[in-house]
């Protein structure tokens, strides 16, 4: 049985290199686009059937106002870290599953996105050319939230 990658961001171009590596790992990466869909698709799973769950913090909230309904007049701005919160609140095993890939550049942004990945047990690795591709893996391998073949 694969084990479940969620990959929450709109831009697939961001993150379809790294999906090939994770699916050639074994792992069955599942894209989701928006805040809305992946609460919803998220929260409906145990997080012993999840692997990992990889969130961009300037994430759209979705059509679903009523899940994230300030995030709706604002564009959407670090609605990936209130959908970490929400996942977390449902179950706190999420937490540790949770790596926020980022290219968040405000201190403040950044500030938020560490700050929530230790109170929750979660990881930030920004999202640079230096930790995109195979150093995207090297750096999960580390971490030891991906095995190696």
């Amino acid at each position: 049985m694969f084990s479940k990658v969620f990959w929450v961001d709109e831009d697939e171009r961001i993150w379809a290199p790294e999906r090939s590596i994770l699916t050639g790992l074994g792992l069955q990466v599942i894209p989701v686009g928006d805040a809305s869909t992946a609460l919803s698709i998220i929260s409906a799973e145990r997080p012993s059937n999840i692997r990992l769950l990889i969130l961009d913090v300037m994430l759209l909230p979705g059509d679903d106002h009523a899940a994230f309904p300030e995030q709706a007049t604002n564009g959407g701005t670090e609605t990936g870290l209130i959908l970490a919160e929400r996942l977390y609140a449902i179950d706190n095993e999420f937490g540790s599953k949770i790596l926020f890939f980022s290219r968040a550049t405000r201190p403040t942004i950044i500030s938020k996105t560490k700050s929530l990945a230790d109170r929750i047990g979660g990881f930030y690795l920004p999202k640079t050319i230096e930790t995109q591709g195979k150093h995207f893996i090297k750096w999960l391998k580390d971490k030891q939230l991906v095995e190696g073949r």
